[in-house]
């Protein structure tokens, strides 16, 4: 059930007396002219309601029921110092133990490429592998633990679908990893914990044990290892990039477009780890967009660095000149102005100069020049402490002996990408050379990330280390890839003791950015495409310079706590509290984490243990009431959300001692209490009748528990739609909020199939013992409308020319006494009467306040992104030189595969096109949103009644607004004047986007305080360089099969229109 909103025609009768005030105070407008009644009103409603609902549902018997039973069970205070490092140490246990496997991997892939023979000549038959996108013969076995077939006898291999599955380069790597295969079984069979083991290989090849079939079949399935944060993150110390683009007029055209599509490949090899923007030259040289410095390489920049990088347009001459020492000036001023936001501790690790830098570094991008800026070298660079990267692009490349120079003498390398088909392969491979120093550094060094899982194991975390030839010449200096392994963090947070710090507390992570880990409020979804999440701390919560200081604290892996006051708004996002929550924090040990755990000023203790008698099963067993558990809480093995009561009887008599003893003694006691309850209440007349019907207006009653064990009746009913998302009460809204508050909250509920509406009120409280305030459960109510107006109507004695509303603490209707009431349920106050809101705002009566999401996703409809213009991009593919020199073959049956699947069926629609796939992938983007948010204010008190008085022109409305003080509902009576009338602009209450760079020519780089992490940007034996030639011409026939293949493309396209 959700909130909906009525049609444009009912809205206009709901908003009978819309519009009818100006805002403003007038102190003096006539006194207390409706006081009496309306407080005596506002009592009687409360009175009314909450004697209907006790004597509907028992929650009086109930109560006590549990007040009776406090004998029996022992509580223990919150110590939340001591509790956040106990889990913070179990969480470090888990990574150290991945550690551990991931060390004898390493050992073990070292002692394999040493040994490994080079093969030349090698070809697809001499190796033996399962191909994770291929046909999939194997016959693989449903695991639990990974929710999926797997195959834990051996590895899968992913491999790109760019790249030619009988190239030498993959072929050597599939052959010198097929050993692995044995290291990570014994590690599986060592640790039973251990989730995906892994290699990603810098010639693109993924190996993943146990062996599973890959999630995307489809043919746009453009995944690449080289480019998933844990590989980027893991091959190369942190980086301080500035891409230099050549706009000069000769770069028009086919060039400039190869230039923005390989800008947009470079953005995608860094993460938040390191620093980027995008300038570009001609004679003049400027940042591309609004960033006028560095910034941090998150999802969010690099999207709008991605579509500045749509407007650059040629035009100019190009001087190398000036274009490098923009460059130049622009990277020794960020070295000056963002280490203030580094910590003291400078890491491990070498060759991090004493200015706090890593890895300067400019990436040249240019159609060809004659130019050779020795002068700007000399003066900025001399000592090569940054690191150039020159790229000549586009298919008749100009002279490139000068473009050729700047990369090879500047610790960098040259590269030729003369189409589309190049750009992935050549603008990544420059991690190997910033790989060099680590190579020739002592030991290993582990990285942990996070990530979204390719294979749907949701969001995991990667403890990674690279693996360098082993050759004794200490000129080869080469990476061969990225080891890995990872941790559910799901599984982490479900072993949470989440009985400590209550349903309104919570756990979180964060890593040395402040990005957030894991968080209750964190939003993951598939359109992430495997990317991290990127989210700040004080982005996901309340900014206040109290979290300000946690995050510091935390960042700099201090051990401490603090006790802050802020908001905290509901998961609905309609509501929010300013609340006291303290907050315990430590460095998780084998991590760059610190986690977090908030325990609510409420709650200040928990129950430690219960007397309960295990024979006592049968009482789960109630045959007139439905029953929600999420059965992993008791028992972790149990993964499976659909199994029947009976059967996790069954499985809890048999195995009861390998589940968690607390939480199943708590869930019997609780089913214990529910059963006798549900005994006494039948043999009450005005409660449940017999069990066999409801009292009338009264649709159903959910019983919820701390223990979370949700009991409904009636069995077959549906006003309770608790979905299997929510199986835990903890994780509904009116759960958390009657738990925080102890007083009753009515929430309005529509729920609609289409054909018909039907309109509830939700009453919820909490049932509280007396001895020490714990709430051990929570009661609902599920009423008609009619039901609920009817109440109180029955309340109120107030002439019917007044205008009477009944609204929650957020501002949201739920009763009103037109003829229409029912169509204004569930709508914003600040719509229907804008002018009495807005003055219970001004008169702080209200808080209104805007809510900044952080985590939302748009549409792309509209924006300018060559990266949908498939077609002229798989033209370009198609003349590189690389795919044909190698592979002509394999690619020209691919492409036919690709031209001729629907060329005589293409009035099909039950398919998508490549195309299609390519843009519905691009089809949203991150976003930022605010949305207004209005809440009560119970810092200054609101307990008497308040008058107020609002004035349009010559006339004045006056109204009287009352609290029900023991529920979350406000009494508002208005004085009708059918002759006063004005226009007043409804209150903003939908989120809409802001802080867009793109629509506000504004930008917002938001740099925040981080940790240095571990440098290696330079050692005194690498290598000065490995550049070498040009690519070879290309030759008539290849030439002669480009053209051909580009021809049926045309064609398919003028047949499929």
């Amino acid at each position: 059930m959700a909130s909906g909103s009525p049609s444009a025609s009912t809205r206009c009768r709901c908003l009978h007396f819309y519009g009818l005030f100006a805002v403003f105070l007038l102190p003096n407008a006539g006194g207390s002219w409706l006081t009496p009644t309306v407080e005596r009103a506002a009592e009687e409603i409360e009175e009314k309601l909450v004697r209907f609902i006790a004597s509907s549902t028992g929650l009086d018997v109930l109560e006590q029921a549990y007040n009776d039973s406090t004998s029996r069970i022992t509580f223990q205070a919150v110590n939340g110092k001591d509790l956040v490092v106990e889990i913070a140490q179990s969480f470090g246990d888990v990574f150290r133990h991945r550690i551990e496997a991931l060390q004898l991997s390493l050992k073990h892939a070292k002692q394999l490429s040493k040994k490994y023979q080079w093969k030349p000549k090698i070809v697809e038959s001499d190796v033996h592998y399962i191909h994770a996108r291929g046909a999939f013969n194997e016959s693989f076995e449903f695991n639990e633990q990974y929710g999926r077939p797997v195959g834990l006898t051996s590895s899968s291999a992913h491999i790109p679908v760019d790249i030619y599955r009988g190239d030498v380069e993959i072929l050597n790597s599939l052959a010198w990893t097929a050993a692995m295969d044995q290291i990570w079984k014994e590690n599986k069979e060592r640790d039973q914990g251990i989730l995906w083991q892994y290699f990603g290989s810098q010639s693109g090849v993924l190996k993943v044990y146990p062996a599973s079939k890959w999630r995307r079949q489809k043919d746009s399935d453009l995944y690449d290892v080289r480019r998933r944060p844990w590989y980027t993150q893991g091959a190369s110390s942190p980086k301080e990039m500035l891409i230099l683009v050549d706009r000069s007029g000769s770069s028009h055209g086919q060039a400039l477009s190869l230039m923005k599509h390989s800008v947009k490949s470079i953005l995608e090899t860094v993460g938040e780890n390191d620093y980027v923007n995008v300038a570009n030259f001609s004679e003049k040289a400027s940042w591309v967009g609004c960033f006028s410095t560095l910034v941090q390489a998150n999802q969010r920049n690099k999207q709008w660095l991605s579509a500045f990088v749509d407007t650059v347009t040629a035009g100019g001459v190009a001087s190398y000149a000036t274009g490098l020492e923009f460059a130049f000036q622009q990277l020794e001023n960020f070295t000056w102005t963002h280490n203030q936001n580094y910590s003291e501790d400078d890491g491990e690790g070498g060759g991090r100069g004493g200015d706090g830098s890593c890895n300067k570094m400019i990436m040249f991008l240019t159609d060809g020049g004659t130019e050779m800026p020795v002068e700007v070298i000399r003066k900025y660079n001399a000592n090569k402490t940054v690191r150039i990267f020159s790229f000549a692009i586009g298919p008749v490349a100009n002279a490139i002996p000068a473009v050729k120079w700047l990369g090879c003498s500047n610790r960098g390398y040259f590269y030729q990408i003369p189409a589309m088909g190049a750009v992935r392969s050549k603008v990544q491979d420059y991690h190997s050379y910033l790989a060099r120093p680590q190579a020739l550094a002592p030991g290993g060094h582990f990285t942990t990330s996070v990530h979204l899982d390719e294979l749907g194991m949701g969001l995991v975390a990667s403890v990674t280390v690279p693996v360098f030839n082993q050759s004794q010449d200490i000129g080869n200096q080469s990476l061969l890839g990225i080891l890995g392994v990872d941790i559910s963090l799901m599984k982490l947070i479900d072993s949470l003791p989440r009985q400590k710090f209550g349903p309104s507390g919570y756990a979180f992570a964060i890593n040395s950015n402040g990005y957030v880990v894991f968080h209750p409020d964190l939003k993951i979804t598939e359109s992430s495409h495997g990317s991290p999440p990127s989210v700040d701390f004080v982005e996901i919560e309340d900014d206040t310079q109290e979290k300000q200081d946690i995050r510091r604290d935390m960042i700099d892996r201090r051990l401490g706590h603090k006790v802050t006051r802020s908001y905290v708004a509901g998961l609905d996002d309609k509501h929010a509290d300013i609340r006291e929550r303290t907050y315990y924090y430590s460095p998780i040990p084998n991590t760059n984490f610190s986690l977090a755990i908030v325990v609510p000023e409420y709650y200040k203790v928990y129950i430690e243990s219960l007397s309960i008698d295990m024979t006592t099963m049968h009482h789960l067993q109630l045959n007139n009431m439905k029953m929600l558990l999420e059965y992993k809480r008791y028992c972790h093995q149990l993964q499976n959300a659909s199994m029947t009561v009976e059967t996790f009887i069954s499985f809890l008599q048999a195995n009861y001692t390998q589940c968690d003893m607390n939480e199943v003694r708590h869930l019997l006691f609780d089913a214990e209490i529910i059963s006798n309850w549900l005994s006494s209440v039948h043999k009450m007349d005005s409660t449940i009748q017999k069990l066999g019907s409801l009292r009338d207006g009264v649709v159903g009653i959910a019983v919820e528990t701390n223990s979370g064990l949700t009991l409904i009746y009636p069995l077959n009913g549906t006003a309770f739609n608790f979905s299997e998302s929510t199986l835990n009460p903890w994780d509904r809204v009116h759960y958390k909020r009657a738990a925080e508050t102890n007083i009753w909250i009515y929430t309005p509920l529509i729920k609609s199939d289409g054909n018909f509406t039907e309109k509830f009120i939700m009453a919820s409280k909490a049932i509280t013992l007396s001895s020490n305030n714990y709430r051990i459960a929570v009661m609902n109510t599920m009423m008609t409308y009619q039901k609920f107006y009817e109440v109180i109507t029955s309340a109120i004695s107030i002439e019917s020319s007044k205008l009477v509303y009944i609204i929650d603490d957020g501002g949201f209707v739920l009763y009103s006494n037109r003829n229409e009431s029912s169509q204004c349920i569930g709508e914003f106050f600040g719509v229907i009467q804008p002018d009495i809101m807005s003055d219970l705002v001004e008169r702080n009566l209200f808080i209104s306040r805007k809510k900044t999401d952080y985590q939302c996703m748009c549409s792309t409809k509209g924006m300018r992104n060559s990266a949908l213009r498939i077609f002229p991009t798989f033209l370009y593919q198609l003349l590189s030189l690389q795919w044909w020199s190698s592979t002509s073959s394999w690619v020209y049956f691919q492409i036919c595969s690709w031209l001729f699947s629907g060329f005589f069926s293409f009035s099909s629609s039950s398919s998508q096109t490549l195309e299609e796939e390519i843009i519905a992938e691009h089809s949203h983007r991150t976003c930022i949103m605010e949305i207004p948010q209005y809440h009560f204010n119970l810092e200054d008190g609101f307990e008497s009644i308040q008058d107020g008085a609002v004035s349009c022109g010559n006339c004045t409305r006056r109204y009287q607004a009352s609290r029900l003080h023991r529920s979350n509902l406000l009494l508002v009576v208005i004085e009708s004047a059918e002759n006063c009338k004005c226009t007043t602009i409804p209150l903003p209450y939908q989120p809409k986007e802001i802080k867009n760079p793109i629509t506000d020519q504004e930008c917002y780089p938001n740099v925040r305080y981080h940790r240095k992490l571990p440098c290696f940007d330079s050692n005194p034996n690498e290598m000065a360089s490995y550049c070498t030639g040009c690519l070879p011409t290309m030759s008539w026939r290849l030439f002669s099969l480009s053209l051909v293949v580009a021809l049926l493309i045309i064609a398919r396209q003028r047949v499929l229109r």
